[in-house]
């Protein structure tokens, strides 16, 4: 099952940041934090951009969730 790409409140949470797609094991695949603050998931290439909600992120599982029918209707950009 692909989740959805969830707020990043709920990514970020304690800790260490996680992607919401990868699984290592029993845990989320960490996230890489770089310099200008941008999280990408090195093994999928999610990227999020904590504090800029108009950012969509490119990486090919946001785009079949952003692209779903159901997702679509709920949204309505």
């Amino acid at each position: 099952m692909i989740m959805g790409p969830t707020r990043v409140s709920d990514i970020m949470g304690k800790g260490e940041t996680r992607c919401p797609y990868c699984v290592v094991g029993d845990n989320l695949y960490p996230m890489k934090v770089l310099r200008n603050g941008r999280l990408i998931c090195e093994k999928c290439g999610h990227i999020v951009f904590p504090g800029d909600g108009a950012f969509r992120c490119p990486c090919p599982r946001c785009i079949a969730v952003n692209m779903s029918p159901r997702v679509r209707t709920i949204r309505r950009w």
